[in-house]
């Protein structure tokens, strides 16, 4: 789980942290515009929504995962699909929808966490969600399709790997060719 250290000013850090501690906050719209702020500071902000993927309160995690799906910084992605397998469902949720708002960047990671740990029912269910909303854009729909087979398969656990590794292995394959 790598982040980009981005070097922030210590004021703007300051700012940063600030607004971390007002996604806690019992306000709406100020927990709205806390996130609001992060997401308008983009990239700097990153690697602190990171962190507060793994915070205690779930609903700084669920802010921060919303955040960071608008943001859509690719280096966040490995933290995010690790995050699928938060114990809160709200959680899970806001982070496959934030994956796939990312599009087509957030597969790799989400069949990476899937392809070492497909026996986690709670990853499983997250990245089903995320690979679901991800395959609707048609883009990647015959590579992913197998993957969500496999997880509505009559033994996850089992299918669910091996249909990660295929799917993976054909997203590098296509990315070379593409030189993305």
């Amino acid at each position: 789980m790598s982040t980009q250290v981005v070097n922030t000013r210590p004021d703007v850090q300051a700012s940063i942290d600030a607004l971390i501690a007002d996604l806690a906050c019992a306000d709406v719209v100020r927990c709205q515009k806390a996130r609001q702020s992060l997401i308008n500071i983009g990239k700097p902000g990153v690697s602190a929504l990171v962190k507060a993927l793994t915070n205690f309160n779930a609903k700084v995690r669920w802010e921060a995962a919303r955040a960071l799906g608008e943001i859509g910084d690719p280096s966040a992605l490995p933290a995010m699909a690790g995050s699928l397998e938060d114990e809160s469902a709200d959680v899970r949720w806001a982070v496959a929808q934030a994956l796939a708002s990312i599009g087509r960047p957030a597969p790799a990671s989400v069949l990476r966490e899937l392809s070492t740990r497909p026996d986690s029912v709670w990853l499983r269910e997250g990245a089903g969600h995320a690979i679901h909303e991800i395959s609707k854009s048609g883009a990647l729909d015959q590579i992913l399709k197998p993957v969500l087979s496999a997880l509505r398969g009559f033994q996850p656990s089992i299918e669910v790997a091996t249909a990660a590794w295929t799917a993976l292995g054909e997203l590098t394959h296509q990315a070379s060719k593409t030189g993305e």
